[in-house]
């Protein structure tokens, strides 16, 4: 599996198993992330370097957010700061309870750069870590080789996006749509740079020398932007430009017999990268909703974007009750565009009952723990808690369930037992043998 297949799939599905339970109505997020960029990496970073994973790290079989996987063993490639030049392989050891901000980030046999934390002479990675794959962002290792041999140039560099909520600039879990193939101009003394924005939205010009620049950006679509900026080494003169438009999509959320759905979430999805994590409005109690400052681009409406995680009903599209391959694409091409889109509730699912308990080998009842509930080839999951013998839940009857025992004292035994049931109609009780 490439490090890219492995960010869809991960990056995705974990904001949508962040539920309190199956009958949880809205995300829960944990916490929020914001990755330090790489001039204050370059800056600021105890310990920077270039390494593969040899022992420990994670398997494309493991869930990098639900691991006991301890530490990863690297061959050291290139020691930039905090390491002897002449170290072969370091350890670096994960602190990062399951279930937290960020999932485990090492894969054995993928190549890194590693930006650990230090603590004595032991090295951690935590929740909110910056290290990350070469291939993910290869300019920053050439930024880096770079600074530390002091042949940086000065340059001011940066990323453009459109979000819809200007509140949540550096959030990990935001939606940020790249601006591609925009011009920047800096401006300074009489003289213009200029470049233009890749693939991913980033940027970076070359100027003479550090110092204050008038950096202008004219996006179709957008408004004009224009502030001033400061040139400094290629590696930190990094200009983040957050663009917002002006575009609305406002519409209604009704009941299959037409009445208005109140407090429900619907989501707009990107069309072109349905991965990305999509925007989200609530419904009023007449079952109206208005999304703001939408990003340019086309998108897909819907009242559930994941599987059922605590709603019971077809995923629906707009418009009415739209499956996938019959939704209208809402195309925003215009900074100051209203739309509209209205969306029905599809049809309920049935649901069943279970009762679930653990017990070890010798019958003794676990009563710590409890269990993670997914649907089989589904982004969803949720976890369900141990109560008075037993983990107690309902979930759809035309749907296999999976379900896997954790425990909150012994690490080792989380995910190794599980248990799976076809679909059916009547209620399930069952038992999972756990054995030390």
């Amino acid at each position: 599996m490439s490090s890219a297949t492995r960010d869809a799939v991960h990056n995705f599905s974990r904001p949508l198993r962040l539920l309190a339970g199956l009958l949880a109505t809205s995300l829960v997020w944990a916490c929020s992330c914001s990755a330090p960029d790489i001039c204050r990496i370059a800056e600021s970073a105890p310990v920077i370097f270039t390494g593969q994973v040899v022992e420990g790290g994670l398997t494309t079989a493991d869930d990098p957010w639900n691991s006991d996987v301890g530490f990863a063993r690297f061959r050291v490639i290139t020691v930039f700061r905090g390491l002897p030049s002449s170290t072969k392989t370091i350890d670096v050891k994960f602190f990062n309870p399951q279930g937290m901000c960020s999932p485990i980030p090492f894969f054995r046999g993928e190549t890194y750069l590693v930006v650990p934390s230090k603590r004595g002479t032991e090295l951690f990675e935590g929740p909110c870590g910056a290290s990350h794959d070469v291939n993910q962002r290869p300019e920053d290792v050439g930024y880096l080789r770079k600074y530390f041999a002091g042949t940086a140039k000065p340059a001011i560099a940066g990323r453009v996006t459109a979000m819809q909520r200007a509140d949540l600039v550096g959030n990990s879990f935001a939606q940020a749509k790249a601006v591609i193939g925009v011009r920047i101009t800096a401006s300074a003394n009489g003289k213009t740079y200029t470049a233009k924005t890749d693939e991913r939205g980033n940027y970076q010009i070359p100027v003479p020398s550090n110092g204050p620049y008038q950096l202008t950006i004219e996006p179709q679509g957008y408004e004009r932007v224009s502030r001033q900026a400061d040139a400094k080494l290629e590696a930190c003169g990094f200009e983040n430009i957050v663009l917002q438009s002006k575009a609305v999509v406002i519409g209604t959320a009704t009941t299959q017999d037409g009445a208005p759905l109140s407090r429900k979430t619907v989501f707009l999805i990107d069309a072109e990268h349905p991965a990305d994590i999509p925007l989200e409005a609530d419904t009023t109690a007449s079952g109206s909703f208005e999304f703001q400052h939408v990003p340019l681009g086309r998108w897909l409406l819907s009242l559930r974007p994941g599987e059922y995680g605590g709603y019971p009903y077809e995923v629906t599209y707009s418009p009415g009750a739209s499956s996938r391959a019959n939704a209208r694409v809402i195309e925003v091409t215009k900074q100051d565009q209203q739309e509209r889109a209205d969306v029905r509730q599809g049809a309920a699912f049935p649901l069943r009952k279970f009762s679930v308990s653990a017990t070890l080998p010798d019958g003794t009842p676990l009563k710590n723990g409890g269990f993670r509930v997914e649907l089989p080839e589904s982004t969803w999951s949720a976890w369900q808690p141990i109560l008075n013998g037993a983990a107690k839940f309902e979930a759809p009857t035309n749907r296999p369930i999976k379900i896997f025992y954790e425990d909150l004292q012994v690490d080792r035994r989380n995910g190794l037992y599980s248990i799976e049931f076809p679909p059916g109609t009547g209620p399930v009780e069952a038992n999972l043998l756990v054995r030390e």
